[in-house]
């Protein structure tokens, strides 16, 4: 990659830069049975164990420092980024008891215990997330059951069943050392290679340390193989795993595309166009509330919408025209809903009557006005609350 250097005034220049692609991980969520869907990075079911991405000062308080792992979350030892942080979330407003692994000056790993770690009521602690892919094979257990991308149906990962010991640590597959997730990756993928085209399983023979006496073994500790066997899909998912770029995407500008008709009746048709696709988009944040992909916590009430509207009014007139827009798409869509005090009650009213050849029930007009009328007051009320409270930092 290349990259211009304009600084101070100075005549900028042009060096070469290698960057090293990172290997791409499964990516599965928990099921939705699961309040929050969180997404799970993994091996055929093989986790890293959460550690210390990077501190606050809350959490340095607390005694945990940048690159320790987590032993122990409350009653959950070696826990992967999903499973700690379910159990820190579980817990919020509440002190729990917390082991970390932290080397020492020589590198070796020691067990550090932190008797009494507060959580906050949003279920926080006060630290950056990671894991130990990059430098370690060290496990968590996997998990019962996953669910893939744009499905809802659960399925039991690979390495359910094989590996039932947290904080094992594997040292070899089929002979080839590992010693990250990156070359466990590949070796992984080297070892079931010759079943890729056969459409059969495949037997890994997997060398592997348990922790002794609830601490990670050390390289002098005895080595257990055990034998895995693969599914051909397993292993079809694994084989189609690409890379990543280690480069965050803000370091280029993003591509613009203005959007600009050619004539008055080009410009109609964009608008239908585009009036269809934020309708579209509406609908399906419905789905995604009910799915529980969306948050209610997500969605803005008046102040929220007043707010980023001078937000929008700071970027130019056509910037505001295209907000209030949306905002009026939005409230045709909302106001069609099925809701006896919006156009949409009203309309499965009528169409009551002329199924029917009589009208509603008055009584059962007037109830089902009055449930409306506590619903979206109620609805008014909470996004109000959290618009306020965004607004405040709170």
């Amino acid at each position: 990659m290349c990259i211009r250097d304009r600084g101070s005034g100075k005549e900028g220049g042009t060096v070469q830069v290698s960057i090293t692609p990172r290997p791409e991980l499964q990516v599965d969520y928990l099921p939705r049975s699961v309040k929050s869907v969180f997404p799970i990075e993994h091996l055929l079911g093989l986790t890293p164990v959460i550690s210390v991405g990077q501190t606050t000062e809350r959490a340095e308080k607390q005694g945990l420092k940048t690159g320790d792992i987590f032993a122990r979350v409350g009653s959950v030892e070696y826990p992967s980024v999903a499973q700690g942080m379910a159990e820190i979330r579980g817990n919020a407003s509440r002190t729990i008891p917390i082991v970390v692994l932290r080397k020492d000056d020589s590198g070796t790993l020691q067990e550090i215990s932190l008797p009494r770690v507060e959580i906050n009521s949003k279920g926080q602690i006060g630290f950056g997330v990671g894991d130990t892919s990059r430098d370690s094979t060290l496990l968590s257990l996997p998990l019962p059951s996953m669910v893939r991308p744009g499905s809802d149906e659960s399925f039991t990962p690979a390495a359910r069943g094989t590996f039932d010991t947290p904080g094992a640590r594997i040292v070899a597959v089929s002979g080839e050392k590992v010693d990250s997730f990156t070359s466990l990756r590949r070796a992984l993928r080297a070892a079931t290679a010759a079943s890729l085209d056969t459409q059969a399983e495949s037997t890994v023979i997997i060398d592997l340390q348990r922790p002794v006496r609830g601490i990670v073994a050390d390289t002098s500790a005895p080595i257990e193989r055990v034998s895995w066997t693969i599914a051909h899909a397993e292993i079809k998912r694994l084989h189609a795993l690409g890379w990543e770029s280690p480069i965050g995407q803000g370091l280029f500008a993003p591509e613009t595309i203005i959007l600009k008709a050619a004539s008055p009746m080009d410009a109609l048709k964009m608008g239908l166009a585009e009036t269809k696709r934020v309708m579209l988009t509406t609908y399906v944040t419905f789905l995604r509330l009910y799915q529980g992909t969306v948050k209610i916590e997500h969605l803005k009430g008046p102040v929220g919408i007043a707010h980023l509207g001078t937000l929008v009014a700071g970027k130019g007139m056509i910037w505001l025209l295209f907000f209030l827009a949306l905002i009026s798409v939005n409230l045709a869509v909302i106001n069609f809903l099925p809701l006896p005090i919006v156009d949409g009650g009203q309309f499965l009213f009528i169409l009551f009557e002329q199924v029917r050849g009589k009208p509603v029930p008055l009584a059962v007009q007037n109830a089902a006005t009055l449930v409306g009328l506590v619903f979206i007051g109620c609805i008014f009320l909470f996004v109000t609350f959290n618009d306020i409270k965004n607004l405040l930092g709170l």
